[in-house]
């Protein structure tokens, strides 16, 4: 069979066709007659038909889902159920995509705050230095003046 491409609204009537079983023919006039065709034509549905006492006399008393039809269901709904799937683990990677994205501008934000706390720290230390130099060069003069005087 080659491939076979049904629009929603024909895909809703296999599924009722499915759902009942048989459909009687007075409640066929709510489908659209295209769509009824297109599933008859793909052999998804097929009618009874009841023999009258002449040819003239003939009438269909329903019509219900085929084998092939039923395949065909199956088969979309299962491709729709693994579409969905996809989607449902496609928007969970973008959601820890979008999560990883966030914590790493936190780390980002984290390690440039820790820069500015290291030259600080360094800058710090450096004036710690040149006042602990001073305070020997005075406390070497504090000892060798009285000694010199």
């Amino acid at each position: 069979m080659e491939n076979v491409y049904l629009c929603d609204e024909a895909i809703n009537i296999l599924k009722d066709f499915d759902k009942y079983q048989t459909i009687a023919v007075e409640e066929m006039e709510k489908y659209p007659e295209e769509y009824i065709n297109q599933l008859y034509e793909y052999k998804f549905i097929n009618y009874h038909l009841e023999f009258g006492r002449s040819a003239f006399s003939d009438h269909i008393t329903d019509y219900y889902i085929t084998s092939l039809g039923s395949g065909y269901l199956d088969f979309y709904l299962r491709q729709e159920n693994r579409y969905k799937h996809l989607q449902e683990i496609a928007e969970s990677a973008k959601k820890q995509a979008a999560s990883a994205e966030s914590s790493a501008e936190s780390a980002r934000a984290q390690a440039a705050i820790a820069k500015e706390n290291a030259n600080s720290a360094k800058k710090d230390a450096a004036f710690s230095k040149v006042v602990s130099i001073i305070a020997i060069f005075i406390s070497i003069a504090a000892i060798v003046i009285p000694l010199i005087f």
